[in-house]
């Protein structure tokens, strides 16, 4: 008897499942996650290639913005900073970006980061966190 008791409660279960799914929704939830990912790893690749290739300077840190969000259990930020580039007046630019744990406390206003500026996209600067 508790053989054909599991069978049917099987059976229920087959049948909430089958009601439920959408295979649809599921692609289409993946598919946003795919896309997410591709666009993260295409911003990380562009500022590591600016880490290499940009212009030097230093950028004082104007205002800090929690996002909530953590990669690799390390936070993403909203930075709001006061590039100087040799060369060029002082500017201010906002970039999003993953801090290192030991970086944390250099997130104050005021401090002086390292950064690296893109010679074309003067907007575009990564902040060099070694």
């Amino acid at each position: 008897m508790g053989f054909f008791k599991s069978l049917r409660q099987l059976q229920r279960q087959s049948a909430d499942i089958q009601r439920d799914w959408d295979p649809a929704a599921q692609m289409r939830a993946g598919m946003a996650q795919m896309q997410a990912a591709t666009a993260s790893l295409a911003q990380q690749n562009a500022t590591a290639h600016l880490a290499h290739t940009g212009l030097p300077g230093s950028g004082m840190v104007t205002a800090v913005r929690d996002s909530g969000t953590r990669m690799n259990g390390q936070p993403l930020v909203t930075l709001d900073l006061l590039v100087t580039v040799p060369g060029r007046p002082p500017y201010p630019v906002t970039v999003q970006c993953v801090v290192p744990l030991i970086g944390l406390p250099r997130l104050a206003p005021g401090q002086d980061l390292q950064v690296r500026v893109d010679r074309a996209r003067p907007e575009s600067v990564a902040v060099i966190w070694a």
